[in-house]
């Protein structure tokens, strides 16, 4: 079952990247291996937590909440959004730090993986704590099954390891870390509770 499972989400991959093509979200990533993922999925909820992409320090005069990105942020967000289309990943909603280059990162995965869905705007993730990080998680709304967050280090390493222990020491910029619970609501989830199907970035892709 999981064999058929994996190949039926590939063959969706690939009709994803020719759909993909047209609006410009599809390069040649490798796919992701699917073999960790709950087929059932009925009485899970998954978050994608992503860090920003690199961004631009060199510019005088803007402040750190208006800070680009740079261009390798430029070449890395369209790039890792492609790879996440092209391995199939269902994403209902995404909720972002309203920093500059959190959106600018944000903005990419939404034109591949939320086209017809309005980035969620949150301050509170602006430079946020893992806890207050987790109190964004809690307050997602039930209707959402898979959701992304883009904020910013230290909280988006600091909420990985809260949620698995001892999984990722550092999320270098623009890398993704994919966390399943087995839990029905988001208000279910608890501290180590979580199981990391994925932690991707974009020095793996090459």
């Amino acid at each position: 079952m999981q064999e058929q499972f994996s190949t039926t989400l590939l063959v969706i991959s690939r009709f994803l990247n020719m759909l993909g093509a047209s609006r410009g979200c599809a390069i040649n990533v490798r796919p992701t291996d699917f073999s960790r993922l709950n087929i059932n999925g009925v009485d899970m909820k998954t978050v994608l937590f992503a860090r920003h992409a690199k961004s631009n320090w060199n510019e005088a005069g803007i402040s750190d909440f208006d800070r680009p990105l740079n261009s390798r942020g430029e070449e890395d967000a369209p790039r890792m959004a492609s790879y996440l289309e092209q391995s199939a990943y269902v994403i209902d909603q995404i909720i972002s730090s309203d920093a500059a280059r959190a959106l600018a990162t944000a903005t990419e995965y939404k034109n591949c993986l939320t086209p017809d869905e309005e980035i969620i705007h949150k301050h509170s993730l602006y430079m946020a704590s893992h806890l207050d990080i987790a109190e964004v998680v809690q307050n997602i709304s039930s209707k959402y099954s898979s959701v992304m967050i883009v904020g910013h280090n230290p909280g988006m390493s600091e909420i990985v390891d809260y949620y698995v222990a001892g999984s990722v020491q550092d999320m270098p910029t623009c890398s993704i870390a994919v966390i399943q619970f087995d839990v029905s609501d988001w208000k279910e989830i608890k501290i180590g509770k979580g199981d990391l199907l994925a932690f991707e970035y974009p020095k793996k892709l090459t």
